[in-house]
């Protein structure tokens, strides 16, 4: 069983949603380049953004709850580089310091509700103590254009720009747009639109281009991937 929740309005910059997921089979996580604070009943764990399919198991009935950041926003926030998360799956407390004490409140959280209250609390508290957000993650995360374009928009040379990306995002410029398209064109796809049609819709060259990165994203072909996908596993 999986469900989200959207933070209240202020937040949308920085939160992309809360989240429960209660385990039933194992999971495939793909790339969204975004990262994610757990806490599974004992232990409080940063996700962090992938460049691959993350494949997970867990006892039947394990509770997770989380917060996913927007993308850059959590290395950001949390002072950590992106690059140190990437493909990692390391416990909170080892490079956050407020993670103990958060990790034991949510351990004495009576309900649902009061667990995401404490992981908005705990933003806030970020959002209040961390400098203030760079507004040009946001625009190189939402802006699909040549690094030579995005370089110029923000005012930095391409080497800079590349810098910044991997300590916000994670990986470089490129790789996080060509993460952001997959997600996109599976979005699409799994409405039951054409492939083909997909592909040309998000930037591909073919349909061929979107099940090469289909593949190299999820390890698995576009149809086995779609098929895979169900409301327990959304992100299978």
């Amino acid at each position: 069983m999986y469900r989200e929740w959207r933070p209240r309005p202020r937040l949308t910059p920085i939160i992309d949603c809360f989240w429960l997921h209660i385990a039933t089979e194992p999971t495939r996580i793909l790339p969204d380049a975004r990262t994610d604070l757990i806490f599974d009943g004992e232990q409080l764990t940063l996700a962090g953004p992938d460049t691959g399919a993350w494949l997970t198991s867990a006892t039947p009935g394990t509770r997770f709850l989380g917060v996913r950041f927007q993308p850059g926003i959590g290395p950001t926030l949390l002072g950590i580089p992106g690059h140190q998360l990437r493909n990692e799956r390391p416990a909170a407390t080892e490079l956050w310091t407020p993670a103990k004490y958060l990790t034991d409140e949510l351990a004495e959280a009576r309900s649902l509700a009061q667990g995401c209250q404490l992981l908005e609390s705990a933003v806030l508290r970020l959002l209040a103590e961390a400098p203030e957000v760079d507004p040009g993650i946001a625009l190189i995360a939402r802006t699909a254009a040549p690094v030579s374009t995005m370089a110029d928009r923000l005012g930095i040379t391409e080497r800079t720009l590349h810098r910044r990306c991997t300590q916000a995002f994670g990986y470089g410029y490129r790789t996080l747009h060509r993460i952001l398209r997959f997600r996109r064109a599976l979005q699409l796809a799994e409405s039951g639109r054409p492939l083909a049609e997909v592909a040309a819709g998000t930037g591909y060259a073919d349909q061929a281009h979107f099940s090469r990165d289909t593949r190299t994203f999820s390890g698995l072909s576009t149809q086995a991937l779609i098929h895979s996908r169900t409301p327990a596993n959304p992100q299978s």
